[in-house]
């Protein structure tokens, strides 16, 4: 099965806390006010460059977030990159779980 990714991802910015944590609440109105857009989906932890800054667990519980308040009919890309192959390939594994669709980078197969 070949997974369809036509259409617009926006690759969507981390809001944060004053004291650097996610500010889940922010990102929660992000997406119910980019929801009301023909979007096919959002593109998490993508060319913003922010991920660097978070623990692997922030990580995938922002895309667990996201997939959550983005809702079935959109799709979830993760940038899953990491500095070797074996922990991006588990990345990847972690964020599919958490509700990514696919990860640049990662079959979507193995999805």
């Amino acid at each position: 099965m070949q997974l369809d990714i036509s259409g617009i991802y926006p690759p969507i910015a981390t809001p944060f806390n004053s004291d650097e944590s996610i500010a889940y609440d922010k990102l929660q109105e992000n997406i119910a006010k980019w929801n009301k857009i023909p979007l096919r989906g959002y593109v998490v932890q993508g060319s913003n460059g922010e991920y660097v800054y978070l623990r692997d667990e922030e990580r995938v519980d922002l895309v667990r977030h996201v997939a959550r308040a983005a809702g079935p009919d959109k799709l979830v890309v993760a940038g899953a990159g990491c500095e070797s192959t074996r922990d991006t390939v588990r990345m990847c594994k972690r964020m599919s779980e958490a509700g990514a669709r696919a990860c640049p980078g990662c079959d979507p197969l193995l999805l």
